[in-house]
């Protein structure tokens, strides 16, 4: 459970920033954009929880791996390694926000 309350004390701009969206829309848009609001709420809610459970899954696959420190080293296979990781990040995402 610790992953997951750092994670969320990460992204927590994150949602300061979509409830001041919210509260614009929902009382001085128009009516086109409160019809869209939930809509728009949804999709943000679903890319956040994928990228929380992105890094959550990263985090368990290799716990061995400090990606700080291979951004220090500074060498090919660390750059590879990252390729790697951002890969991985970009499959996890795109499979839980493109099918709903």
């Amino acid at each position: 459970m610790n992953d997951l309350t750092y994670a969320i004390r990460r992204l927590r701009w994150i949602g300061l920033i979509l409830l001041a969206a919210v509260a614009y829309i929902a009382f001085s848009g128009s009516e086109l954009l409160r019809s869209q609001l939930g809509v728009a709420c949804w999709k943000t809610f679903l890319v956040t929880w994928a990228i929380v459970l992105a890094d959550m899954t990263r985090r368990h696959l290799f716990p061995w791996l400090d990606l700080s420190e291979q951004v220090a080293e500074n060498s090919l296979n660390a750059g590879r390694l990252f390729v790697g990781i951002c890969l991985l990040y970009a499959a996890i995402i795109y499979s839980l926000t493109a099918g709903l």
